[in-house]
């Protein structure tokens, strides 16, 4: 237990701390880790599911949420609920821990906790998006049996099943659960998440990725050839099974720089857009096309399915091979924004 007698407590403040320690820091030393946006066991209570998130708020302070009691720390209440110790004494704890030499003085020989200075900064352009995964149900892999993507497939683009996620949106948090229908995942990396709800028509996306975060890039194996750029990872790991190089923008109406398009043109020998045969899709794909100089190919409407995915689950693989070769080999191609 520390004591304030004897001690130096005027320059003792938060202010004073965090200009000497990040937050980032701080977390690291007294929860054991600082790892955002992912929930983990609550340290506050015996936490069975993991309940607990850490998210930084627009004024760049790290909470965390223990979503089990709805109680909010940040660094300095957590020390103080965890140790039981007043705000005082969590202030000279973490002046003794890191021998700041604030409240007491600097001990020479002590050693300090590893400081990285690390500092992390809210997001302000794109709501933050934090998950829980979970098992896969064998419903959820035969949903995506019906498109012939297999588990490892799933694996290796990094889709996972999801218990719930939460949407931070000006410091308020949001919960959705997967309970009759179910949510998938795709994780693009640095915190970077699409929400997939199959079966909720209403709100079906959620992303915090940006224009240039093209879904599939980090799975692209080939630097020639063939690449068909699409409008949904779904799309993508169906091409990639019926052997294709592709990747998918972050929606129709969402492009990427020219930059990003120019750099996948440079790379393959060929790009063609396919995107869906609906009037959206449709309007996407000519914008697409001519402000990039590309070529588009188009899942016939007489199939009754608008993208690969569908036409794949109605018709099947060999079909779905049969048709691409055909839109892709052939000078039957259909061309938008460019004349052949």
């Amino acid at each position: 237990m520390f004591s304030t007698k004897n001690v130096h407590t005027d320059q003792l403040s938060q202010k004073a701390i965090l200009e000497r320690v990040s937050q980032y820091d701080l977390w690291t030393y007294y929860l054991g880790h600082c790892t955002l946006n992912k929930a983990f066991n609550s340290p506050m209570r015996k936490d069975k599911r993991p309940s607990a998130v850490l998210y930084v708020t627009s004024d760049n302070r790290i909470i965390m949420k223990d979503f089990g009691t709805g109680e909010k720390y940040d660094i300095f209440k957590f020390v103080q609920e965890t140790r039981s110790y007043t705000y005082g004494q969590a202030l000279l704890a973490i002046d003794s821990d890191f021998n700041l030499g604030m409240g007491y003085k600097k001990v020479p020989a002590k050693k300090k906790p590893k400081i990285t200075g690390i500092v992390v900064e809210h997001q302000k352009d794109l709501c933050q998006i934090m998950i829980k995964r979970t098992q896969w149900k064998p419903e959820h892999v035969n949903y995506w049996k019906d498109y012939h993507v297999s588990m490892d497939t799933l694996k290796r683009f990094n889709v996972s099943s999801l218990e719930c996620y939460w949407i931070l949106k000006k410091d308020k948090v949001e919960m959705y659960e997967a309970k009759k229908n179910p949510i998938f995942c795709y994780d693009f990396g640095d915190q970077k998440y699409k929400i997939y709800k199959p079966l909720d028509h209403n709100f079906r996306f959620m992303t915090n990725a940006d224009n240039d975060v093209l879904q599939g890039a980090q799975q692209l194996i080939d630097s020639n050839g063939l690449l068909i750029i699409t409008k949904s990872l779904k799309d993508v790991m169906v091409l990639d099974t019926l052997g294709y190089n592709a990747i998918a923008v972050q929606s129709e109406n969402s492009l990427p720089k020219s930059d990003t398009v120019n750099a996948l043109k440079a790379r393959f020998d060929r790009c063609l857009v396919l995107f869906d045969n609906d009037m959206a899709g449709i309007n996407g794909a000519d914008k697409f096309c001519q402000l990039h100089d590309l070529q588009s190919i188009m899942i016939p409407k007489e199939s009754k399915t608008k993208d690969i995915a569908e036409f794949v689950k109605l018709h099947g693989i060999t079909e779905a091979k049969n048709l691409l070769k055909c839109l892709t080999e052939t000078e039957l191609q259909v061309t938008i924004g460019k004349e052949k």
